[in-house]
């Protein structure tokens, strides 16, 4: 039998991915009742199918392997109508020859692709505090790529894929404030809203505050400060460790003006909130520096944290939007 819709949840980073795609798997069991498979097929050890946007990726996974749609055809039931695959990496594929590839091999109906997009210095804030969190690489903030994030061919070329759903990742414009209700219920599955567990607590928070920057600044030193999970403990603990950092009304102004990101998809989507970071501490928060090291101190080495305060002048910059 053909699955009646395929849906891909392809991100982006940091538009509530993390949340969904655990709830989905916590509710598997729930959902494969109401004939919706999340499947085990596509990942690596966690709740997303990152796997599959490894092996749909051509520079990741050079030798295109049919293997991954096997498995997730062993997995499909007769009682199955619907299928979710979940990946913000599959944000990242330079061109979809392969998604198309992989879903030829899934007999289906019907194809949505979902993707929640943020405003464009929100989404910039939210990944530079993500990529700080995980990598040991150290950047500043809102350096200009040499490559910028065409949203036009992104979405071109994705809605030659199936129906794709555009959406703002904003809780103001979410079905109940809660990306879970709003992703059910555009996909056609509102009515299994009471099924899906929520996590008691935020499972991917983004650190802020002097936590970000000792973790820049480990970075800078080439030092590792503290586990990914521990990170994230600690921003969950402490709420001043997930606030983020003062960015000007100026140059966030100069900064959204210079893509057509924003414009492109506000005639797409309408109107978003344009937050305002201004009344925001500066960081490094040199009011809370000593407090926060008394904090951290009983979790990371004593040394690595003293070189790292002896960066806070230095780091003034490391924060602000650069201009080159």
């Amino acid at each position: 039998m053909a699955i009646q819709k395929v849906i891909l949840h392809i991100g982006r980073h940091k538009s509530g991915t993390s949340a969904l795609q655990q709830s989905l798997h916590l509710s598997r069991k729930a959902l494969d009742s109401a004939g919706v498979l999340y499947p085990l097929a596509g990942r690596f050890r966690g709740v997303a199918h990152h796997r599959l946007a490894n092996e749909l990726h051509p520079r990741k996974t050079p030798e295109w392997n049919p293997e991954l749609a096997s498995e997730t055809l062993a997995e499909i039931k007769d009682h199955h109508h619907t299928l979710i695959l979940s990946s913000e990496g599959l944000q990242n594929l330079p061109s979809l020859e392969r998604v198309g590839m992989f879903l030829s091999l899934i007999p289906h109906d019907a194809v949505q692709i979902i993707c929640y997009v943020r405003e464009l210095l929100d989404y910039a804030v939210s990944s530079y505090r993500q990529k700080i969190h995980n990598k040991t690489d150290f950047e500043k903030f809102g350096r200009k790529d040499r490559r910028v994030f065409d949203i036009v061919r992104f979405v071109e070329m994705w809605e030659q894929q199936g129906a794709l759903t555009l959406a703002w990742f904003d809780r103001d414009r979410l079905v109940n404030g809660d990306i879970r209700d709003d992703f059910l219920e555009r996909t056609g599955l509102g009515h299994l809203r009471d099924t899906l567990v929520v996590p008691k607590r935020e499972i991917n928070p983004s650190i802020g505050g002097n936590l970000l920057f000792f973790k820049a600044a480990a970075n800078y030193l080439g030092q590792p400060l503290l586990s990914y999970n521990r990170l994230s403990s600690l921003a969950n603990e402490h709420s001043r460790f997930r606030r983020a950092f003062r960015i000007t009304k100026e140059e966030a102004q100069s900064f959204r003006e210079r893509s057509n990101y924003n414009s492109y998809l506000v005639s797409r989507l309408g109107e978003v909130r344009m937050r305002d970071w201004s009344d925001l501490p500066v960081l490094p928060n040199i009011g809370e520096l000593e407090e926060d090291f008394e904090t951290l101190k009983a979790h990371a080495r004593e040394d690595l944290l003293k070189s790292c305060m002896a960066l806070a002048d230095q780091a003034a910059d490391w924060f602000r939007p650069q201009q080159d």
